[in-house]
């Protein structure tokens, strides 16, 4: 499934940990390449932890959370994942994507997660 022309992603370092920005109605391939970003990044030192601004974001199909479920395994034994989302069906979702991984929902909490991330 391609990514509507609405999907914006920014992935940048901010130091102890990536933060990913995602606005719009992300799709496959677009998770495929932020994960190849984030791993990249991991591999060259970066992280330990992510923080995933979904704040934006419109709420993929159910298809594109299980599409990141499926490339987590690459990611999963190297950080954790603060995720902020806007709504409780986002949060569904995220729960979806996440799995058994480490990581953490909080709701519009920027603040929150990067205290969590920075205290792990």
């Amino acid at each position: 499934m391609d990514q509507p022309a609405t999907a914006r992603v920014h992935v940048d370092d901010v130091g102890r940990w990536i933060r990913v920005s995602v606005a719009g109605q992300p799709g496959e391939d677009l998770v495929r390449n932020v994960n190849d970003q984030v791993l990249a990044l991991v591999h060259a030192g970066r992280g330990p932890g992510v923080l995933l601004d979904a704040t934006q974001m419109l709420p993929p199909p159910a298809e594109v959370a299980w599409r990141q479920r499926d490339l987590l395994w690459r990611l999963e034994p190297f950080v954790r994942c603060a995720v902020v989302v806007a709504d409780p069906r986002c949060a569904f979702l995220a729960r979806i994507a996440f799995g058994d991984a480490d990581y953490r929902i909080f709701y519009d909490d920027l603040d929150g997660a990067t205290r969590w991330l920075e205290d792990g």
